[in-house]
């Protein structure tokens, strides 16, 4: 336990450039590690599970779980739906913020967020 405590202490002590670095890596390490087990490895596995026949299944199937989604008129017309609607409201909604913002009868500037 000691000989850790002294490498934590060496580590954490470095002066300069090469210290900084050290002490930054250090404490992005649990970041980087929830990051990697809550979101890289689900993502990894849902990838993996959508190539196989079902979720408790390991026959593997390849890219016809795609094909019978793409060929599935429901997913088209929802897939149409949802790339219109994204196609009038944000263009829509970023031209009305950008004149309610330089509109002359509103006095932004005085207001405070803070």
């Amino acid at each position: 336990m000691k000989n850790w405590n002294a490498r934590l202490k060496c580590i954490w002590a470095n002066k300069g450039k090469h210290g900084f670095q050290r002490k930054m890596r250090l404490c992005l390490l649990p970041v980087m590690a929830g990051l990697a087990l809550f979101y890289l490895l689900p993502f990894l596995k849902v990838i993996l599970f959508s190539f196989r026949k079902g979720q408790f299944q390991k026959k593997f199937v390849g890219f016809a779980n795609y094909a019978e989604v793409l060929g599935n008129p429901y997913f088209r017309l929802a897939l149409k739906n949802t790339l219109l609607m994204i196609g009038i409201c944000v263009p829509v909604f970023l031209l009305l913020s950008l004149l309610l913002r330089s509109s002359p009868f509103l006095c932004v500037n005085s207001l405070s967020v803070y």
